[in-house]
């Protein structure tokens, strides 16, 4: 009796990173050779052929699935010079001529199970996490766009003010299901992203309470639960202080290298450029790539991010308004315009701001004293955290100009909100905004909200994530005139001007 011997191929193994991955995960995961890329077809007839411009021609590009040395790529460029429009394009947005110029071997390869159906589609293996827009500082998704600055500091819990665990779980909708109202059932890969992302303290906190690289975070967190292949990550350390940006980029360098997953960052040319990104896109004008390659061979290289800390050109005099930018003389002090006494901001027994004492005139007294003059310019500095300070804070200005105030923790947005009124506490503070309280009392009016705004200039990453995204920028910027952002504008022909001016 005759037995056949079916031979079968061998199949080659690597070891990358722990894994035993065979040949066929050496495919690219992304692959572009030669490619154009249209927003609609081209030979559309009703449309503007300078809105249909192509996009990045004659583009190649390709992001191996693995490598005993793996590549860590940042896209770099300016505002509006299409880092964006490039990660759409790696997740298979826009048309692409020829159509067969771009693909994507690995996500049809054997190394994806079949159960993970959902890993074989571009836009769910490739995640993009954006930190701009109409949701990039905002966790609670559509169902509570009515929600206002001033809820971050309220005390009393609403229904929609969903914990980082429900946002984490998905549990962020105003009708929930009955499966969604279950448990969230936590996972060993559950915990470790979060564990991770250093979030264990923070899943019982309201995402409408998180800091500015708190919400980042948990934002890249929510991602990678999902389990994608590729990460792409958009202006991850823009308006992040230096200590958040030291914290984060360690994180996202232990993912990169574990390729779980694959890790892209797009980068503004003044961010800082990690020292763990080994390649580099330079994006240049009108959509296309001026550069691609290892980042020690690309042009200017002392130019890049990162390796060279530009200064502000001393030899100018006057902004683009015609106000000089640097005083001849000290400013004279007036009048004060802030005035804190004993102010001490309080959550039941958890105390965020104003937990020490300060000598004033001899006296110790408990909470934050402080007085602003006219004239004087302060700063605020203190890394991001949730621990609040503990300190004593300085009972007069520093001889060096501007001011500081040091603080720790979350003190500085909410004792930036006690000025602009934005939190409910500055009602009962002892608190008097250019010599007035805000509550009137007998003979002495307050002062309103209305006029407050009129008076106090405002600018932060939350209150951007209220402004509605369907204004134009002109009319973004008249709103600096008007009650609130969709109120009619109070404008003058100098203001007109003005407008003009920032436009240009």
């Amino acid at each position: 009796m005759r037995r056949h011997v079916q031979l079968i191929p061998s199949i080659k193994t690597q070891q990358v990173f722990g894994r035993s991955l065979s040949t066929e995960s050496s495919k690219p995961i992304i692959s572009i050779k030669d490619a154009v890329f249209y927003r609609q077809h081209p030979e559309t007839v009703s449309q503007d052929a300078q809105s249909n411009s192509p996009l990045f021609p004659k583009l190649t590009f390709e992001l191996p699935s693995s490598a005993p040395k793996p590549k860590h790529w940042a896209v770099i460029g300016p505002s509006s010079a299409g880092k964006t429009t490039f990660f759409e394009i790696l997740r298979g947005q826009h048309l692409c001529f020829p159509p067969t110029a771009r693909s994507f071997p690995y996500l049809s390869s054997p190394d994806i199970g079949r159960e993970a159906i959902r890993s074989r589609v571009p836009s769910q293996a490739i995640r993009y996490v954006g930190f701009a827009g109409k949701t990039g500082g905002d966790l609670r998704g559509g169902s509570t766009a009515g929600a206002y600055l001033s809820a971050r500091y309220e005390s009393r819990r609403e229904a929609t003010d969903f914990s980082v665990m429900d946002y984490l779980a998905g549990k962020v909708e105003l009708n929930p299901t009955d499966t969604e109202m279950q448990p969230v059932s936590m996972g060993d890969a559950f915990l470790k992203v979060i564990r991770d992302l250093k979030l264990e303290l923070l899943v019982d906190m309201p995402v409408g309470n998180l800091s500015n690289g708190q919400t980042r975070r948990a934002k890249i967190a929510k991602a990678l639960l999902d389990k994608p292949e590729v990460l792409l990550l958009d202006e991850p350390f823009m308006g992040l202080d230096p200590p958040t940006v030291t914290t984060l980029s360690p994180l996202l360098h232990n993912l990169a290298e574990a390729q779980a997953p694959r890790i892209m960052l797009s980068l503004r040319p003044q961010d800082p450029l990690p020292d763990w990104v080994t390649h580099v896109v330079l994006l240049g004008p009108e959509l296309h790539v001026g550069y691609q390659g290892p980042k020690e061979k690309a042009p200017g290289r002392t130019e890049l991010p990162g390796a060279k800390v530009r200064s502000f050109p001393t030899q100018l005099s006057y902004s683009r308004e015609g106000l000089r930018l640097r005083d001849r003389v000290r400013a004279p002090t007036g009048e004060p315009i802030i005035e804190m006494h004993d102010v001490v901001v309080r959550y039941g027994d958890r105390t965020v701001l104003g937990n020490w004492h300060q000598t004033i005139n001899g006296e110790t007294r408990p909470g934050l004293h402080w007085t602003v003059r006219r004239g004087e310019r302060w700063g605020i500095f203190g890394p991001n955290g949730t621990t609040p300070p503990s300190h004593p804070l300085p009972t007069h200005p520093s001889p060096s100009s501007p001011h500081s105030l040091p603080l720790t923790g979350s003190g500085k947005t909410t004792l930036l909100s006690l000025i602009s009124s934005d939190h409910p506490q500055s009602y009962s503070l002892p608190i008097r905004i250019f010599s007035r309280p805000r509550l009137p009392s007998p003979g002495e009016p307050g002062i309103s909200i209305f006029d407050l705004q009129s008076r106090i200039g405002h600018s932060s990453p939350e209150l951007h994530a209220f402004v509605p995204k369907h204004l134009s920028l002109r009319r973004v910027l008249e709103s600096a005139f008007a009650d609130t952002f969709l109120a009619a504008p109070q404008l003058t022909f100098a203001r007109d001007t003005l407008i003009d001016t920032h436009l240009k």
